[in-house]
């Protein structure tokens, strides 16, 4: 079988080198109206044989035989019709949306997005802030107001306030009169939503204000105080003395109890002993007092610092007074920040999940506009626009009843977005244009408009996996032949076992 065949391709077939320096990608075979490339022949036959595919004679006919075998077998289950089954046809459009997933990201910033949460990971920073609150939600004339209030704020701190006195006074941190503005020392990555300050306070020089920095949350002023290498975490156990409420009495009991245990672990008392018998804290005192690992921030500021300080395992603090009671810590261990490596894949889910990458979904964009021949009318918009009345923020709004063929934006000549289709668009997103009630119409239509011309363009950019990502297509191929080929099986050889005893005897 194939004889013809071989003989045909064999020359070029012999040749890894050969095989990559095609500059077409000739049939090899057809089956059905099925063509079989020198390219999925390649694929195939190489993963398939990994490091044993040595591209000789003996081994490519071998493969190329198999091969037209199983492209026999996949005709005769589309002849049958099992491609076309609803729940084959669901699973492929599950995993096509899962392996496009991996295509729809600018890979290059995501991975410098990465890094460059890593390299931040490095230090810790000193800061104090004044925040000024503003949902990132609010009308724009809220925002202005917040951002505006914070700018004077930044000018008084530039002319020679004190950013202590500012932020105890006028912050809308609810702690800031007791903290006077101090967060202490933080690390990356900050919380979502938090990016751009993140970004200023590694940028900043000890000692330089900033701001206003726009967050989810409202606006900072920050000043950074200082820079230290990253604590990474430690690991510790605890005897814990609890202070007593409005009971002075009881609560000096409790420190001189604490003196006393610590008195005893010097006099060489066990460890395990004293905690069993004197810590107050029931889920940890039958352990060892065993707390676990922790970084930065986790605790109050004297308890992380006491047990940051201690220089070895096994070292443990004189007591430490919090606002609970009074504590003996003792280290386990202390393990510092893990390399690059071994962080990289947590890291990568974090920025993935994380706001920041909409930078990367948007450097993504502005290249499939760029490659797309994208173009677009601001003028349409504009005219489509000013026809708005107050019921747009409303769910009393709906499309016109004609549907406007006006062109939007397209994608070359064959892919065209008309008013009718945004309109559409702005029908179910109900919810965006009702909250946004009070903000000019026009700045709400330019915010929907760029969300829509976004998921167009992704999914414009999901047509064109096939042809831009060979791997794409062939993973997709390999994909769907396996599942048709299972459907085969179940009709051939399982569900007819089920139907036939004599089958179910052997």
């Amino acid at each position: 079988m194939f004889k013809h065949l071989l003989v045909a391709v064999g020359l070029v077939l012999l040749s890894a080198a050969a095989l990559t320096a095609q500059t077409n990608d000739p049939v090899l075979f057809t089956v059905g109206n099925a063509p079989v490339t020198l390219s999925e022949f390649r694929y195939a036959y190489t993963k398939t044989n990994q490091d044993k595919a040595d591209f000789s004679e003996k081994s490519l006919r071998e493969y190329m035989e198999l091969y037209a075998k199983f492209k026999l077998k996949v005709q005769n289950a589309r002849d049958l019709q099992l491609d076309t089954v609803s729940a084959t046809l669901q699973e492929l459009e599950g995993y096509r949306r899962t392996l496009a997933k991996s295509y729809l990201e600018d890979k290059e910033v995501t991975d410098k997005l990465i890094k460059e949460a890593y390299d931040r990971m490095q230090q810790d920073a000193d800061i104090s802030h004044i925040f000024i609150a503003c949902d990132r939600n609010a009308k724009s004339a809220d925002t202005l107001k917040a951002f505006n209030r914070a700018a004077n704020l930044l000018k008084m701190l530039k002319s020679g306030k004190l950013l202590e006195q500012l932020a105890s006074d006028s912050s809308d941190d609810k702690t800031a009169k007791e903290t006077r503005g101090s967060l202490g020392f933080i690390t990356a990555m900050l919380p979502d939503g938090y990016y751009l300050l993140e970004k200023a306070i590694y940028a900043a020089k000890p000692g330089e204000l900033y701001g206003p920095i726009r967050t989810n949350a409202g606006y900072h002023i920050i000043r950074v105080n200082s820079f230290r290498p990253a604590r990474g975490e430690v690991e510790v156990g605890q005897i814990l003395l609890r202070k007593v409420e409005n009971n002075p009495t009881k609560t000096a009991l409790a420190k001189a109890r604490i003196d006393s245990v610590y008195t005893a672990l010097q006099a060489g008392g066990k460890w395990d002993e004293l905690c069993a018998k004197y810590s107050e804290d029931k889920n940890t005192a039958a352990k060892s007092g065993y707390i676990g690992f922790f970084g930065i921030n986790r605790y109050q500021k004297n308890f992380e610092d006491a047990a940051f300080n201690l220089a070895k395992d096994g070292d443990y603090t004189a007591p430490v007074e919090t606002n609970i009671g009074w504590h003996i810590i003792k280290r386990v261990s202390r393990r510092p920040i893990g390399t690059f490596e071994s962080l990289k894949k947590p890291l990568a889910d974090r920025v993935r999940r994380d706001s920041r990458s909409e930078m990367a979904k948007q450097s993504m964009i502005a290249r499939i506009k760029r490659e797309g021949k994208f173009e677009e009318y601001p003028a349409v918009l504009n005219g489509w626009a000013a026809k708005l009345d107050s019921s747009f923020v409303t769910f009393k709004w709906k499309p016109a009843e004609t549907k406007s063929s006006d062109v939007l934006m397209r994608y070359g000549t064959a892919h065209k977005y008309t008013i009718a289709d945004f309109e559409e668009y702005a029908s179910r997103a109900s919810r965006e244009r009702m909250r946004a009630s009070g903000t000019p119409i026009g700045e709400l239509v330019d915010r929907l408009y760029k969300a829509w011309s976004d998921d167009i363009a992704m999914q414009f950019e999901e047509t064109q996996l096939d042809v831009k990502y060979p791997d794409f297509k062939s993973l997709m191929r390999e994909y769907t032949e396996g599942i048709i080929m299972f459907e085969a099986m179940k009709v051939n050889v399982f569900d007819r076992a089920n139907i036939d005893s004599v089958g179910l005897d052997q």
